[in-house]
């Protein structure tokens, strides 16, 4: 049986990415919430700016998380791991 190149066991080139597609979205979410008051009481060009600051938090947890000069190691029976250098 053929094997999924993206399945192979070892250091992944697109390791950021791949890490950054699984995170992002729940990251955005608990950051929204977190903005939930003050873009209620927000008026159209404060949520300009509110879209922002939400985006470079975001951005910042995920560097966090998932820094983009770590080496991201994937094998068959764990998940995807980064290893900072």
């Amino acid at each position: 049986m053929k094997r999924n190149p993206s399945n192979k066991e070892g250091f992944v080139a697109d390791g950021h990415n791949r890490a950054r597609q699984a995170i992002e979205p729940s990251i955005r979410a608990v950051v929204e919430m977190e903005f939930t008051v003050r873009w209620n009481a927000a008026s159209l060009w404060q949520r300009f700016w509110l879209q922002r600051e939400i985006n470079r938090e975001v951005e910042r947890r995920i560097a966090e998380v998932a820094p983009p000069e770590a080496l991201y190691f994937c094998s068959s029976e764990t998940t995807m791991q980064a290893h900072r250098k």
